[in-house]
């Protein structure tokens, strides 16, 4: 990858502890298909540092660090855990106290905030939150919150 290709950031996320490196030499976007599974087994009573989808991306955080921290090779990998997606999508086009209240008393991005604690939190346990981007619809807001409705008419056909 030349240095012309390479992605430059510099801004802290407010739900990250440092702020993103400022060289990546790739990026990688993946959807982190767990939440079924995970919303099943929360359903059960089970913590969220116990759900299948967590405890699998901790049992690679060794392999991540390596393939994400190589000098020469830094990357940014972003997790896009989707579960919730939909109430998302039907709260935009509404005014921002709406759109607000109808987001939080949905019980799936409830959980989808509960799962990004925690995964946050164990990215920086080992010092890969500058590393690894986990996402959720909520986290979306902030880019779609404000789309008029005849846009929110169609954004369902896309996703």
């Amino acid at each position: 990858m030349s240095q012309a290709d390479e992605v430059h950031m510099g801004d802290a996320h407010p739900d990250y502890e440092t702020p993103l490196p400022a060289r990546y030499n790739f990026v990688l976007y993946s959807h982190y298909a767990y939440e079924k599974e995970d919303f099943a087994a929360h359903n059960k009573g089970v913590p969220a540092g116990e759900l299948p989808g967590v405890l699998n991306l901790r049992e690679h955080l060794r392999g991540l660090k390596e393939l994400l921290t190589t000098p020469g090779h830094e990357g940014l990998l972003v997790l896009f855990y989707g579960i919730g997606f939909e109430e998302f999508v039907s709260a935009m086009g509404t005014d921002d106290a709406a759109r607000k209240a109808h987001l939080l008393k949905h019980e799936r991005l409830k959980f989808a905030r509960i799962i990004a604690e925690r995964v946050r939190q164990d990215m920086k346990d080992v010092q890969l939150s500058d590393r690894v981007r986990f996402m959720t619809p909520l986290d979306l807001e902030v880019i779609l919150g404000d789309v008029k409705n005849i846009l929110k008419e169609h954004l369902g056909e896309y996703f």
